[in-house]
C-alpha cells in the first residue's frame, strides 16, 4: 500500500533501480524523502505497445470502467500512475464503456494511490464548467471551450470577432520532460536547479474575469482567486519515479524569475529548440 500524502518515508540503503538507472534518485546512505515507487507487474496480463522507445505507451485492449469496478481496483491504478509517470503518457482506445463519474473516480485515485497531497482534489477550471442535459453544472468537468467567453485568453493570432474553431488537431500535445532534463549538460541542469519561474495564462489580467471567476478553490486551497498567478522551482523531482524533471516549460511558463528580459529570451528559446528539434522529447 502507498504511504499517505503526508507521510515522508525513510528510504533504506538500497532499493530497486527502474530501468533507465540514471535517472535514480538514491544514496548509499539513508535519507528521509519520498521512495519511488515500484511496478509490482500486476498489469503485464494487458498487451502495451510503445509509442516510441523512451515515451508513451498505449494499452490497446484495456478496459478502464473494468478496472475501476474490479476487486483488485487500487492495485491496478497505482501501476498505471506508475507507468504514467514513467512513460510520460498512457493511451487508453476505446473507452466505450467509461462514465464521467469513472473518468472522475479514476482522476482521483490516480492522486491518492500515490504522492497527492490530501488537500487536493480534482481540478476545476477557472470559468469553464460544464451545463449538463438536467441544467446542473459540473465544476469538475472540463469540455473544449469554443464559447469565448468560458476560455482564459485568445488563441495567439485572433480577436474577439475571429476566434479559432476547436477540433480534434487541438488535442494534447506533450514532451518528455525527464529527457529534456537528461539531454542538458551537467552544468545547465545546475543552474536550471537554482531557478524559480513564473506561470500565467498569456495576457492574462484579472479584471477580465474577476466578475465570472469560479468564486471558491480549484482543487486545492491555494488555487483560488483572478491571479492565476504562480511560482514554482524550474526543476523539481517527481516523486512517483524519482526522477528529476524541467518544470519550467509550456504555455502558461512566463519568464524564470530574477532574470533580465534578454536572459529569458534567450534561455526559453534555447529550451523550445531543444523540444522542436529532438524528435525523442515528444
Amino acid at each position: 500500500m502507498a504511504p499517505s500524502a503526508t507521510q515522508v518515508e525513510t528510504a533504506p540503503k538500497q532499493f530497486n533501480a527502474f530501468r533507465i538507472p540514471n535517472k535514480l534518485v538514491g544514496s548509499s546512505q539513508s535519507v528521509t524523502h519520498y521512495v519511488p515507487l515500484q511496478l509490482s507487474g500486476i498489469l503485464e496480463e494487458y498487451d502495451q505497445k510503445e509509442l516510441t522507445p523512451l515515451f508513451g505507451t498505449v494499452f490497446p485492449n484495456i478496459n478502464l470502467a473494468e478496472i475501476l469496478h474490479s476487486p483488485e481496483r487500487d492495485e491496478k491504478i497505482r501501476d498505471l500512475v506508475i507507468t504514467i509517470s514513467q512513460r510520460g503518457v498512457c493511451v487508453f482506445p476505446g473507452q466505450a464503456d467509461l462514465t464521467i463519474e469513472d473518468q472522475k473516480l479514476l482522476g482521483r485515485k490516480l492522486g491518492e494511490l500515490t504522492y497527492r497531497p490530501h488537500t487536493s482534489g480534482l481540478a476545476i477550471h477557472p470559468l469553464n464548467q460544464t451545463t449538463m442535459p438536467d441544467g446542473s453544472v459540473d465544476v469538475e468537468l472540463t469540455i473544449l471551450a469554443r464559447d469565448p467567453s468560458k476560455k482564459l485568453v485568445l488563441q495567439a493570432g485572433f480577436s474577439q470577432s475571429k476566434v479559432k474553431k476547436q477540433s480534434h488537431a487541438d488535442g494534447w500535445h506533450t514532451d518528455n520532460s525527464f529527457e529534456f532534463y537528461d539531454i542538458l549538460s551537467e552544468p545547465y541542469q545546475k543552474f536550471l536547479e537554482g531557478l524559480t519561474a513564473t506561470f500565467m495564462p498569456p495576457g492574462h489580467s484579472p479584471s477580465r474575469i474577476v466578475d465570472r471567476i469560479w468564486p471558491g478553490s480549484r482543487g486545492s486551497p491555494e488555487n483560488i482567486g483572478p491571479e492565476l498567478h504562480a511560482s514554482h522551482p524550474a526543476v523539481r523531482t517527481n516523486p512517483v519515479t524519482g526522477w528529476k524533471y524541467v518544470y519550467a516549460m509550456g504555455h502558461h511558463h512566463e519568464a524564470f524569475d530574477g532574470l533580465g528580459d534578454i536572459e529569458n529570451k534567450m534561455i526559453i528559446e534555447y529550451m523550445d529548440r531543444l523540444v522542436t528539434e529532438n524528435h525523442q522529447l515528444q
